[in-house]
């Protein structure tokens, strides 16, 4: 009969190590790395794109990662590094200042967000063809005005007065 070894997460006797489980520590700390290259890849972007008039700007990587799958993708494996961070924490049963869980349910939410819109974004993608394909809040912002202005009402005259009844609500 084989045994196993278990470590607890983020433990300081290097038994998680042993059995290759990262403490929360290192898998925000990889997350956040691979964030500011993120961040930083944007700033070169506009950089290249405003000031040295380089179009299109497709940053440090170039064109290769300056594609809606890449983006796709990446936000997906962050959303997922960030909830195995998240887990790691909340397993590590260590008492951590309110501020911090306030910061990290914070991200949580940015990044679900951010996940919905780039799903939002792949989907114009396929069916469009559109690359880049706009953001969510530009999306909702568009189809806002459409409906306040009430621009549906000349592509479907009939929509007003149900939409109306609708918002009434």
């Amino acid at each position: 009969m084989a045994t196993t070894a278990r470590g607890q997460v983020g433990s300081t006797s290097g038994e998680a190590a042993a059995v290759g489980v990262w403490p929360a520590s290192r898998i925000f700390a990889a997350a956040l790395v691979l964030q500011l290259f993120h961040l930083l890849e944007h700033v070169v972007q506009v950089a290249q794109g405003k000031f040295l008039g380089i179009k299109p700007a497709h940053g440090i990587l170039g064109s290769f990662f300056d594609l809606e799958w890449v983006h796709f993708l990446y936000n997906w494996g962050l959303f997922i590094a960030l909830i195995v961070a998240t887990i790691a924490v909340m397993r590590e049963r260590r008492i951590r200042p309110p501020v911090g869980w306030l910061v990290l349910g914070a991200t949580l939410a940015v990044q679900s967000y951010h996940v919905v819109e780039h799903t939002v974004k792949i989907v114009q993608h396929v069916t469009t063809g559109i690359d880049p394909a706009l953001n969510l809040i530009v999306t909702l912002l568009m189809i806002g005005a459409f409906v306040w202005l009430g621009l549906y009402a000349e592509v479907a005259p009939g929509a007003r007065s149900g939409l109306s009844r609708l918002l009434r609500r």
